[in-house]
């Protein structure tokens, strides 16, 4: 057998091992590895799937159009980059979404709804109700399940929150 058509059979067998080998590795990275942490817009919430995560999750409710709900959507693009790992952060237009903006009922637009990594709802410290953001704590059979913020947040608001929360 000529030399070069032996290293030529152990190419055609190495090349597609490399190839699969390559796409296990894509498939376990991206189902246990990757953390989206960051969608601008969704049309599909599944706070089941955000909880799993085991990152904090911060749900903004607000309509195009609204001055302060740009506001807000601009703060988050400047964010979320940098938080990525760090937290799941969920834009929702109310107009686009109005089932999902059902589920959570926001009191105004804009508004935030904050959960801690293990999906309990985010309890403000003395520290971040100080920043002058308007809170609204909801319980539900004396427990509580829902912080809620009115108006738009700041990147700097942002993360003393985020802080706050981890």
């Amino acid at each position: 057998m000529h030399p070069h058509g032996k290293r030529h059979k152990h190419l055609r067998i190495l090349i597609p091992i490399l190839m699969l080998l390559g796409l296990a590795l894509l498939f376990i990275f991206k189902h246990f590895f990757y953390v989206p942490a960051f969608v601008l817009r969704t049309d599909d919430l599944r706070m089941e799937d955000l909880r799993a995560q085991n990152l904090p999750v911060i749900l903004v409710f607000g309509r195009d159009g609204d001055a302060e709900s740009a506001q807000i959507y601009d703060a988050l693009a400047q964010f979320a980059p940098e938080m990525r790992g760090r937290v799941c952060i969920r834009y929702i237009d109310v107009e686009s979404n109005p089932r999902t903006a059902e589920q959570f009922d926001p009191i105004s637009i804009p508004c935030s709804f904050f959960y801690t990594s293990d999906g309990s709802a985010y309890a403000p410290s003395d520290a971040v109700q100080r920043m002058g953001l308007e809170f609204t704590l909801v319980t539900e059979q004396g427990a509580h399940t829902q912080t809620v913020c009115r108006g738009a947040l700041t990147e700097a608001r942002l993360h003393m929150i985020l802080e706050d929360m981890e």
